[in-house]
């Protein structure tokens, strides 16, 4: 099983512009990480080098990046000012690098090749032979756009429950970039009732169990003999909503039984229920009751 801490050294030894924290989802023996990489020095240089590995990594381009110089098994090559919102693939058997120039802002994923054997294994389809980007820097994909927004803004948080989403967003990007650049054809049969009630049960109490540090997506999957793909449709099936916006619920619900004990303060009731601090607990229950915590405490428990 890859750790965090394998993905961080994966991924640190490629730039040291590496900023905010690694993103990861994981599979039964594999699994696929992605971090935010930027540079806003309009005159530096940046070398990145990829060792050679079986895998891919997958580059996104928030903004535009000048004219490079790239290197690719043994071959040199000048890549021209691509724009933002590209993206581009590149197979790790041939240990590819490149040296930019100036500023550059993007969104860079690690996909070992045993993750796209198990994405492959748990959607029951046959073994992607390998990922290829059509067009090059030219390659422009609205899905694929979309989740890397959202997952570069993931890199910003250390919210626990941003972490479960972001797992969640990982998951749909490789299941994405194996079908769209791969070739891959799922086979899983989707079961429209869901979990069973057990499964059901089980995932809630897993998910709960430490609102300051749930469990990934991949462990939960592993306990109930699921890929994370077929995990998070049938929860979504039998609670009617994925697993971060229900644990979000649970977080809320905890607070407002916590909030009818006026002797403990904002701040406890934050880190009680698994908050950064006192501030984003606020927003949070704000944003799912339309009102403060204080006010929510002053009008149901009055002194």
């Amino acid at each position: 099983m890859y750790t965090q801490l394998d993905m961080d050294r994966t991924l640190s030894r490629v730039s040291p512009t590496r900023t905010g924290v690694t993103l990861v989802a994981a599979w039964p023996n594999s699994a696929v990480a992605a971090a935010r990489f930027c540079n806003s020095d309009p005159v530096a240089e940046t070398e990145k080098r990829l060792d050679p590995h079986d895998g891919y990594y997958i580059v996104y381009h928030h903004g535009r990046v000048g004219g490079h110089e790239f290197r690719d098994a043994g071959s040199q090559s000048w890549v021209p000012d691509s724009a933002g919102g590209s993206v581009n693939i590149f197979d790790l058997n041939t240990g590819p690098s490149c040296r930019l120039n100036g500023a550059f802002d993007g969104l860079d994923i690690y996909v070992p090749r045993a993750a796209l054997d198990d994405v492959a294994e748990g959607a029951a389809a046959a073994r992607v032979d390998r990922l290829v980007a059509p067009d090059g820097w030219e390659t422009r994909d609205p899905v694929f756009e979309n989740l890397a927004r959202l997952l570069l803004a993931a890199t910003q948080s250390s919210d626990p429950v941003g972490a479960l989403y972001a797992s969640h967003l990982l998951v749909a990007v490789t299941l994405h970039v194996t079908k769209a650049y791969g070739g891959m054809r799922e086979r899983e049969c989707r079961a429209a009732g869901g979990l069973a009630p057990w499964q059901l049960r089980r995932a809630q109490e897993m998910l709960s169990a430490d609102l300051s540090a749930p469990p990934g997506l991949g462990a939960v999957a592993a306990t109930l003999g699921l890929s994370p793909s077929h995990f998070l449709r049938a929860f979504r099936a039998s609670a009617g909503c994925p697993p971060h916006a229900w644990l979000q619920r649970v977080r809320i619900a905890r607070a407002k039984d916590l909030l009818m004990m006026r002797d403990l303060s904002l701040a406890d009731i934050a880190l009680e229920t698994g908050f950064a601090d006192q501030s984003h607990f606020s927003r949070t229950f704000l944003r799912h009751t339309g009102t403060t915590p204080g006010r929510w405490r002053a009008f149901r428990s009055p002194e």
